[in-house]
């Protein structure tokens, strides 16, 4: 880990020699040599680090080191602080003052990290003469990363990675669909599955892959996932399973007779235990449910959820993964229900075998090539049959394509084994994840540690971790492509190697969202608390007692942070001023007052995530936090308040994301943010300042309210757009909209909505008469009639069409598409039929029809949508049935 801290430090030294020369003056030279100092240390890392384990001695110097690292860091950090505060003024007198001031007053902070300097470098030369005592060598080792970017394309095709992850639970799967929809005749008793066995056997992949199959969603018409985990709280757990049963009310669905009277999420969040039970029962009466608890510890959660269930006496099904033995002992006594228990357990060698090979070589084989055979069943020994273990020494496997470097890998397991605690396979299975993430290079280490501050089985969003790494540094530029297609590579390399698994992906096969192991979280978590890379402040528990962590998230199970929680954030860490990425999960309410305190303790923070909490307005404060690259929040619902003039400080601001706030006002200030990549707004944000057009790194651009004159002209200028999504778009700037987008050659995603129903889109026919060559997803709103040019756009993996007048077929002008892989089509009123002709679709998978009120004829002819896979008919005439539907090889077909 002080690895990491050193190249990290190193590769921003080298940044700030060069950017920050004028301001660093005369100790530019200092810091340069500090620099040089870190460079020779920096070659004896790898060797300490590996030797530490059984040397206290080198263990200390590891950590000193490390820390040395961060006191630079520290010190220049907030030197450069000093001097962005000083030149932080509006314009005018005052800030012609305040610039004489600063010329005034800077050689204070000039002295001040000069003598930072001084001290660190006599530490350096302390520890350079404890290293030649410790007989720490050189190791020559290739740490370089891979300059070579494998596209998700490409990733998508070889689609190996879902296979692996099923393979050798194929007969539980078939065992467990039985128990679900096979049924005993005549015995619609309630169902409950437990599905028991140690951490890494594959559990929660089986569980989900039943609770996917088709067969199961079309058994059960109600269905919902809850993980639970070990500091679970009955409350929550009952609204979660609200939630995801459906049973609440959404504010922007249609409502149909029965949603009306079911509660709004406000009225959830005041509900007690008991109100919730209620609730729950009510709603799920005489519906056909299956239900999964995830990663079950304690026996009351299952006593405190089968009394919110309904009897209904028609097969309705709970499954519950556990490692613990007797957690469903007070079910298995219950005579009104079918109980079962499948206990999961370790891979022959024969299943084992092809598992290593299909994550060794990435999916291209699952025989074990010869010449690799011997090696490779001596590794497998090592991993006992465990999935998890199987799957990550095949991670460090995967680019290693010579029996010599497997052996390497197979020695330094058995070195492993060797040293640590392995007594059990519990032991076993945790040296072989440590060793995992030992053989990382040494750029996806601080990726790794970053995503065990996301809460158990969270849904990490793929573009959100991204831009979380890109504010903390973590990712390094490569000539010819964004920072964000570097990112995307370093997730596929995690995925890869088993550190991250796979939890959503498009229709065209891109990885939207990824979930971490709660074994690798488990590590994760150690590792970044030994080495204070970051720390979880979880408020249910209240753990404490650490020095001083760069990262930490705070979890608090849907609670208020009051005042004497400041003092546990405060007495959590040993200085909470050193901070640079502070993250909020599942926190109901921070109050602005205590918001506001927080900013002035936090000035070298770089990521700010609100997201997981809910504050009543952004305030004024946030704009000291100059270091600020990543700043996301929500406001209460139905809240409505102004983004502060102070934004336009946060000059390093490269991601703001507000799109689930109800903010009015967009202060000018905002286009002073020349850094911005990201501006993610809500969909009912006001105008946007004249002057968009200076925010020319944006690549997301969301939430645009399109109603002011010229502003469909002033985005012509921002060329590096992904994605845009733009509301409200007048028809007199229409033509400016064309010419603005056939500009963005880069474009990836559009979006375009015209809310005004008392007239009709106004693109009509003309709409990208040359399209962008990247766009691949495009979504229209109150559309007419469909643009001529739309079957040009061959590039084009999903489609949305909603709403409008529109009356004519869509499909014989889309279905010679050659990429289209996912199409929408939502509220079209006035579509009366559909007709697919031969040969058409040829890459759809998906296909939704929702809302379209007077369809009445959807016809599939011969040959037709040959990849489709899913078909959902919500919302449409009731007694319809596709003609042809039976030529189609669907997986998952819903009609209601």
């Amino acid at each position: 880990m002080a690895e990491i801290a050193v190249k990290f430090l190193l590769e921003r030294l080298g940044t700030y020699l060069v950017k920050e020369a004028e301001l660093l003056g005369g100790i530019r030279e200092e810091i340069d040599e500090l620099r040089l100092e870190l460079e020779s240390i920096q070659a004896f890392l790898k060797d300490a680090d590996r030797k530490r384990h059984g040397n206290e001695g080198i263990k200390i110097w590891v950590n000193q080191v490390r820390r040395v690292a961060y006191d630079i860091e520290d010190a220049i950090d907030e030197f450069l602080l000093r001097f962005g505060t000083r030149h932080a003024g509006h314009g005018g007198i005052k800030n012609f003052l305040g610039i004489l001031s600063s010329a005034m007053t800077q050689l204070l902070p000039r002295h001040n990290l000069a003598t930072d300097v001084q001290k660190i470098k006599r530490k350096i030369a302390a520890l350079s003469e404890r290293r030649r005592t410790y007989h720490i060598q050189i190791l020559h080792e290739d740490t370089s990363s891979d300059s070579t970017i494998r596209q998700w394309q490409d990733y998508a095709e070889a689609n190996f990675l879902e296979e692996a992850e099923v393979v050798g639970i194929e007969k539980d799967v078939k065992l467990l669909l039985n128990e679900l929809v096979g049924g005993v005749t005549g015995n619609n008793k309630k169902i409950y599955i437990s599905v028991v066995g140690m951490g890494g056997l594959g559990k929660t992949t089986l569980a989900r892959k039943v609770y996917n199959e088709p067969k199961v969603k079309e058994h059960f018409n109600c269905s919902a996932w809850v993980s639970v985990s070990q500091s679970f709280n009955t409350k929550t757990l009952l609204k979660f399973m609200l939630i995801k049963f459906g049973g609440i009310r959404e504010p922007s669905s249609s409502k149909e007779a029965e949603e009306s009277l079911l509660p709004s999420r406000e009225e959830i969040e005041q509900m007690n235990e008991v109100d919730l039970g209620r609730q729950i029962h009510s709603y799920l009466q005489g519906k056909k449910i299956i239900l999964v608890l995830d990663d079950v510890w304690d026996k009351r959660v299952c006593i405190n959820i089968n009394s919110a269930l309904p009897e209904n006496n028609n097969g309705s099904a709970i499954m519950i993964t556990t490692r613990t033995e007797g957690v469903t002992s007070e079910l298995e006594t219950i005579k009104s229900v079918n109980f079962t228990r499948h206990e999961l357990k370790t891979f022959p060698d024969d299943v084992a075998m092809s598992l290593l090979c299909r994550k060794a070589f990435l999916g291209s084989t699952a025989i074990m090539p010869p010449e690799f055979q011997e090696v490779g069943k001596s590794m497998l020994q090592k991993c006992g049959g465990l999935p998890l273990a199987i799957a990550t020494v095949g991670g460090i496997l995967c680019k290693k394509r010579a029996v010599p470097k497997w052996e390497k890998v197979n020695q330094n397991l058995r070195w492993k084994l060797g040293s640590y605690e392995c007594s059990t396979s519990g032991g076993s299975i945790t040296s072989i994840l440590k060793m995992s993430y030992d053989e990382l290079p040494l750029h996806l280490k601080p990726c790794f540690l970053y995503c065990g501050l996301f809460p158990e089985d969270h849904l990490i969003k793929r573009n959100k971790l991204i831009r979380l790494w890109i504010a903390e540094g973590f990712i390094e530029e490569r000539r010819g492509t964004t920072i964000e297609e570097v990112g995307e590579d370093y997730i596929l390399q995690l995925i890869d190697k088993s550190m991250l698994q796979i939890a959503e992906t498009s229709m065209d096969g891109r990885v939207k969202s990824c979930r971490i192991h709660d074994l690798m979280r488990d590590l994760a978590i150690s590792i970044s608390r030994d080495e204070e890379f970051s720390f979880i402040l979880d408020m249910q528990v209240r753990r404490a007692n650490v020095v001083s962590p760069r990262r930490m998230s705070v979890i608090r199970e849907n609670k208020t942070i009051e005042d004497d929680d400041k003092s546990v954030l405060s007495s959590a860490v040993g200085n909470i001023q050193l901070l640079r990425s502070l993250l909020f999960f599942r926190v109901d309410y921070v109050r602005t007052p205590n918001l506001a305190s927080y900013s002035g303790q936090f000035m070298l923070l770089r990521v700010l995530d609100l997201g997981g909490a809910e504050i009543k307005k952004l305030p004024k404060q946030i704009g000291q936090l100059l270091h600020l690259r990543y700043l996301c929040f929500r406001t209460q619902r139905n809240h409505r308040s102004k983004l502060p003039r102070s934004i336009g400080s946060l000059q390093n601001l490269e991601t703001l994301d507000f799109r689930h706030s109800g903010v009015l006002m967009l202060p000018n200030e905002i286009i002073r943010l020349r850094n911005l990549r990201h501006l993610c707004m809500a969909s009912c944000c006001p105008e946007m300042p004249k002057g968009v057009g200076n925010l020319r790194c944006l690549q997301t651009l969301t939430g645009l309210n399109g109603s002011r004159k010229g502003i469909a002209a002033e985005i012509r200028q921002l060329k590096e757009l992904r994605r845009l999504e733009i509301w409200d778009v007048k028809e007199e700037d229409a033509e400016d909209l064309y010419a603005s987008i056939n500009s963005m050659r880069h474009l990836f995603r559009l979006g375009i909505w015209y809310d005004n129903y008392a007239s009709d889109f106004p693109f009509g026919r003309r709409l990208l008469e040359r399209p962008p060559p990247r766009l691949r997803v495009l979504e229209l709103h109150r559309l007419s009639e469909l643009p001529d040019t739309l079957g040009s756009f061959h590039n084009l993996s999903k489609l949305i069409l909603v709403g409008g007048p529109l009356r004519e077929d869509p499909f014989p002008l889309l279905e010679s598409l050659p990429c289209l892989s996912d199409l929408r089509l939502y509220r079209l009123d006035n579509v009366e039929g559909l007709k697919c002709g031969p040969l058409g679709f040829p890459k759809l998978r998906s296909l939704q029809l929702v809302d379209l009120r007077s369809l009445r004829t959807v016809r599939f002819l011969e040959g037709s949508m040959p990849s489709l896979k899913q078909l959902r008919i919500h919302g449409c005439r009731r007694q319809l049935m596709p003609h042809g539907i039976q030529r189609l090889k669907l997986e998952v077909l819903s009609i209601k």
